[in-house]
């Protein structure tokens, strides 16, 4: 994984930007749990998460798994946090 996070609090809100590519699952579980330990390090429930300029893999079954790793994985304050993910129009559909 090759990625960059910036963490920038706003008045009402925490902005997460990434740059770089995540290209496995091993790698896009990592990214999420570093996502999550800046979002859980500061005090908002809502986070804006810029990653138009992050390459992520297009096979849609990966994104299922991580979704899953969430539930079974993360703590339940991560459903008390609104999180927007804004992504590059390559990934629209996933």
């Amino acid at each position: 994984m090759n990625v960059t996070l910036t963490t920038i609090p706003k008045e009402d809100y925490l902005l997460i930007e990434s740059k770089g590519s995540v290209e496995t699952m091993e790698e896009l579980l990592a990214h999420s749990q570093i996502v999550w330990e800046r979002i859980n390090s500061h005090n908002f429930k809502k986070v804006l998460i810029n990653d138009i300029e992050t390459y992520f893999p297009l096979e849609l079954t990966l994104y299922f798994d991580l979704v899953k790793n969430y539930v079974d994985h993360f703590p339940s304050e991560i459903f008390d946090v609104k999180i927007a993910v804004a992504v590059s129009e390559t990934y629209y559909e996933v």
